[in-house]
């Protein structure tokens, strides 16, 4: 399993790029949207680092 742990904003077609190949298996990514009827100033993510 391939885990990255970063400090700037993911950019997801560049991750698919790095996973996906014929001679792999699937791939899997969950992805979320926020809703439209409230404003969203900031999404925050944590991790432990030393995990």
């Amino acid at each position: 399993m391939m885990t990255h742990l970063i400090r700037t904003p993911i950019q997801i077609e560049a991750l698919l790029a790095e996973v996906q190949g014929t001679d792999r298996g699937g791939t899997c990514v969950f992805l979320g949207t926020v809703r439209t009827d409230d404003e969203v100033t900031a999404i925050e993510y944590s991790a432990y680092d030393e995990m």
